[in-house]
């Protein structure tokens, strides 16, 4: 009988747990931000720098920079 209820209790947790638990964790750690504005968020730093670019080449006058959103920290400011 103690057997049983153990793996009734073990069945019952591991559904909880899997219905609260996500499946795969998705994080974007790259940011492109337009004048402190979120524009696109990016896996590879080289398609945010890309993007980026591309963003300043059409709004001249915008500050565009690429930012680690886990550190917060400035990876790029986009110039001219």
């Amino acid at each position: 009988m103690k057997l049983e209820h153990s793996g009734r209790v073990r069945r019952i947790l591991y559904r909880h747990m899997k219905a609260v638990t996500p499946t795969k964790l998705v994080e974007c750690p790259f940011e492109v931000r337009v004048d402190e504005v979120l524009h696109d968020r990016f896996y590879d730093v080289r398609d945010a720098v890309a993007v980026a670019r591309k963003v300043k080449g059409t709004k001249r006058s915008a500050e565009v920079v690429v930012i680690d959103a886990r550190t917060k920290k400035l990876v790029i400011k986009v110039d001219g």
